[in-house]
């Protein structure tokens, strides 16, 4: 057996178990974890003997336990979460509370469109109802859109 450190395939490889069983060592610290995807190998094998020999005489580390049940339920606990607040998004959005945002856009494009219109509209109505010149209806236009 090599020394130093190994990957969770090598490590997986070693203990006859899934890379997924390796990551679970690691949360409850049986295994030495040194990096990213890397694990001390002396240490690794000592601790992972020593949780299997309690394991096997039924005195697996309470404290080890309890650890891995307190992530279980925060994990969960996070999902139920996303989970409400998804339906609470779905239940606005179906109530109309909440529009979508291409939706929103788009009828605000509208919206702007019509408004542009009338106001460029504006400038030769108030110019023909007030029969002004030329230079007039110019000074009106830059005191109505300003440049």
């Amino acid at each position: 057996m090599t020394s130093g450190v190994v990957s969770t395939s090598t490590l997986s490889t070693y203990f006859g178990v899934t890379a997924r069983t390796i990551e679970n060592l690691t949360v409850s610290g049986v295994v030495v974890h040194t990096g990213r995807g890397e694990f001390n190998l002396k240490d690794s094998v000592r601790r992972y003997c020593e949780h299997m020999c309690k394991s096997a005489s039924g005195r697996a580390s309470a404290e080890a336990t309890q650890s891995a049940k307190t992530k279980s339920l925060e994990a969960s606990a996070r999902l139920r979460n996303a989970q409400v607040k998804a339906a609470e998004a779905k239940l606005r959005r179906e109530s109309g509370e909440w529009t979508e945002t291409a939706v929103f856009e788009g009828v605000m494009g509208q919206l702007y469109g019509k408004f542009r219109r009338v106001m460029l509209g504006l400038v030769p109505q108030v110019t023909r109802s007030l029969h002004l010149a030329p230079k007039e209806s110019d000074a009106v236009r830059d005191c109505v859109f300003p440049r």
